[in-house]
């Protein structure tokens, strides 16, 4: 350790005595400090150190140039001669920082609280809002025809909003039932459009009619904004088993031939029937029916379904014997279309012999098909798993394939529908055959394909 002896003056002496006053006798005296090559650090930033500022310790204290440290914690220094004193000011720059900082906390607190008042305010608002519209729509809307409407409740904002609505079919039961689709869907675009009206255009809605009675949701719906109105019967499942119980009572007969049971799958828009006997009790009765027994008969059961849900109902159906899972007879109406009715029970009338599918696909394959004015010949074959054919037709034109990129897509759309439209039909009336779907391959005079089409048999369309 480096020692050395200094004189110091007695400024030195005030220095390191500054609560002795200003009057003291002055001295001097020699004394012994050890310099040790101390570093001083203001805040975490090393302070740079004249030669003649290095701090030293003295009598086990560390000694350190007043104004050094002081201009180093932002204070200001003053030598005042006259009464042999040191003069620090200024501000405490840690407790200066620390103010400040609490200082933009309470303000950001100010600001926040400013903020939670104002949106408590706009809430306040809107719930004030919502119940007045709530108490104008049970005013107009307390009917849907002949059925009360318990309460209209609204949650949410002018962005989205749910509505619960209720009604008692205890009470109204009946009333209900007698209700048109369209009767509910209208009435709930009115109040929809009541609700945006008062709100937003743009305000997504969405809702539920409720059976208090039971606690079943009968009807959702939902509309964003300008889009159209979406609604989903719930109620479906019920007037669909009641329908299964009425036409079991009403057509437990087909002749003579007993209806083990009648399942409906489906809704307003579709409907599956399946329609179970047992052949093996009922074999002979059903051998004596005529086709038209059960035609006449399908055709009266359709019309109930129809007469139930919809005129436009598709319905579609089986008679399955029970004994050996076998299709009897299929059938299909669309709407207000004529009832198709095919029978596939060979072993009691016969069905489609191979001898008609035969003559079908023969004669097919003898005519000629045109797309605008290109002749194609056909070879086709017939998938009894699928009721699908599948035709492939060659071109006869040596320039087949010039002539069909002139071709515009409706030309060619149009005409190849009209082709399976025609294989769909031959199939049907000569060998009592309903196809699913005709898939057509095209091809040009050196057997390159040009294109190929779906068609579905029942929509009518390709794809």
């Amino acid at each position: 350790m480096k020692k050395r002896i200094i004189t110091v003056l007695m400024s030195l002496a005030i220095v390191l005595l500054m609560t002795v006053a200003a009057e003291a006798t002055t001295a001097t005296k020699p004394i012994t400090v050890d310099y040790v090559d101390i570093q001083l650090y203001v805040n975490g930033n090393a302070v740079s150190l004249q030669d003649n500022e290095e701090p030293f310790i003295y009598n086990g204290r560390t000694f350190v140039p007043i104004r050094m440290v002081s201009e180093a914690l932002n204070q200001n220094v003053e030598w005042i001669d006259s009464i042999k004193a040191v003069k620090i000011s200024g501000e405490n720059s840690a407790t200066t920082d620390l103010l400040t900082q609490k200082e933009k906390e309470i303000q950001d607190l100010k600001l926040e609280i400013e903020s939670l008042k104002n949106t408590i305010d706009s809430l306040e608002a809107d719930d004030d809002e919502i119940s007045d519209l709530e108490d104008a729509l049970i005013s107009e809307y307390d009917y849907l025809e002949d059925v009360n409407i318990e309460d209209i409740s609204l949650d949410g904002d002018e962005d989205d909003i749910d509505v619960a609505i209720n009604v008692d079919l205890d009470d109204y039961g009946d009333e209900w039932e007698e209700l048109d689709d369209s009767d509910i869907e209208d009435w709930i675009e009115d109040l929809v459009s009541s609700i945006q009206d008062e709100l937003s255009d743009d305000t997504v809605v969405s809702g539920e009619i409720i059976d208090t009675d039971s606690d079943d949701v009968l009807v959702e719906f939902y509309k964003d904004g300008d889009y159209s109105l979406d609604v989903e019967f719930q109620d479906d499942d019920d007037e669909i088993s009641d329908l299964e119980d009425a036409l079991i009572s009403e057509y437990d007969y087909l002749e003579d031939v007993n209806i083990e049971d009648i399942s409906l799958d489906g809704d307003e828009g579709d409907i599956d029937a399946t329609i179970n006997v047992d052949l093996d009790d009922y074999g002979d009765e059903w051998e004596e029916l005529d086709d038209s027994d059960i035609e006449d008969w399908i055709e009266d059961l359709v019309s109930s379904i129809q007469d139930e849900l919809s005129d436009d109902t598709v319905v579609s159906g089986e008679i399955i014997d029970t004994d050996s899972d076998d299709v009897l007879v299929e059938f299909y109406k669309d709407g207000d279309y004529s009832l198709d009715v095919e029978f596939q029970d060979e072993d009691y009338r016969g069905g489609s012999s191979d001898s008609d599918l035969e003559d079908v696909l023969d004669s097919l394959e003898d005519d000629s098909f045109y797309v605008d004015d290109i002749e194609f010949t056909m070879d086709i074959s017939y998938d009894d798993d699928d009721e699908s054919v599948t035709a492939y037709l060659d071109a006869v034109d040596d320039d087949a394939s010039s002539e069909w990129e002139y071709l515009s897509s409706s030309r060619i759309d149009s005409d190849v529908t009209d082709i399976c439209e025609e294989i769909a039909d031959a199939f049907d009336d000569d060998a009592d055959i309903r196809l699913d779907t005709v898939t057509v391959y095209f091809y040009d005079e050196d057997s390159d394909l040009l294109d190929s089409f779906d068609y579905d048999v029942d929509d009518g369309d390709l794809y």
